[in-house]
């Protein structure tokens, strides 16, 4: 992990900037939303089409139902190179899976449709008072992550699909922006550590 321990002092700083800058002006984000989508015009009809394709694609029973598919057709037509990109994606969805649901329920933030104040409970199992970090964005940067060091040339496409999948979950309200910005930083950090696995490496190395 010698690779975190470098970077003590930028963690230090963006925990900084998260709590004093990021986190005070989640209610200022949502209360905008709101307004906006009360409103007609072509950036709502806009978002209002592209957000629920987002929604589907980011879906995590939509990522694991592909990286089952991408395993079963790589062994049907003993493509080697499609079971492991399946098994790598659905091992990717589990660990960003399990590291945000962790911290979910560690935090215990409430949602929204809760409430636009920044409140936090502890420890929760309480339903709504799981808000971050957002696990649909920590699970799609953890995948862009992974196949961004596997298929570089496609970097791009992954992060624009994990940033739109981001940006769907403000919204529709289901998260505040701090919610994501976590979310992808537990996504990255999860995928980080991943392609350091001896897994990783006698699959791809």
């Amino acid at each position: 992990m010698h690779y975190l321990r470098d970077k003590k002092a930028i963690f230090f700083v963006m925990l900084v900037v998260f709590i004093f800058i990021v986190i005070p002006y989640d209610s200022l984000v949502i209360n905008s939303i709101r307004e906006m989508k009360g409103q007609k015009g072509l950036i709502n009809q806009f978002f209002d089409t592209l957000m629920p394709i987002a929604k589907f694609l980011g879906d995590g029973a939509f990522i694991a139902l592909i990286a089952i598919i991408l395993w079963l057709v790589g062994r049907l037509l003993n493509r080697e190179l499609l079971k492991k990109t399946g098994k790598l994606m659905f091992i990717g969805y589990i660990a960003s899976g399990i590291a945000v649901q962790a911290l979910k329920h560690l935090f215990g933030r409430a949602r929204p449709r809760i409430t636009d104040d920044v409140v936090f409970i502890g420890p929760s199992f309480v339903s709504g008072f799981d808000s971050f970090p957002s696990g649909h964005t920590a699970v799609v940067f953890c995948l862009a992550y992974i196949f961004s060091i596997k298929y570089r040339r496609l970097s791009s496409i992954f992060f624009t699909f994990a940033v739109i999948t981001a940006i769907e979950r403000v919204y529709n309200l289901s998260h505040f922006p701090s919610d994501i910005i976590a979310g992808a930083l537990t996504g990255l950090v999860t995928g980080a550590v991943l392609i350091k696995t001896d897994f990783y490496k006698k699959m791809f190395g």
